[in-house]
């Protein structure tokens, strides 16, 4: 099973306000549409390490970005 959330309402439990269409909310939407689509294909091989190595550079890049929380909870 999939815990499936509409990328805009990740974006906002991350960064607690609305999208704007700048720069940074941008690569945010990217990263979120890829993960969603990674979540429904993960039986792919070699899928779940490349989701982990792409989680571990989004907690790093996090600060860069302002997020509140890379992976918040789901409300």
């Amino acid at each position: 099973m999939c815990i499936f959330q509409c990328e805009v309402c990740y974006f906002r439990n991350m960064r607690l306000r609305n999208l704007d269409k700048g720069g940074s909310d941008r690569k945010i939407m990217r990263y979120i549409r890829r993960v969603n689509r990674d979540a429904f294909w993960v039986s792919r091989p070699g899928i779940l390490y490349n989701i982990f190595l792409e989680i571990r550079a989004t907690i790093k890049d996090a600060d860069k970005m302002a997020i509140i929380s890379a992976f918040p909870e789901i409300h």
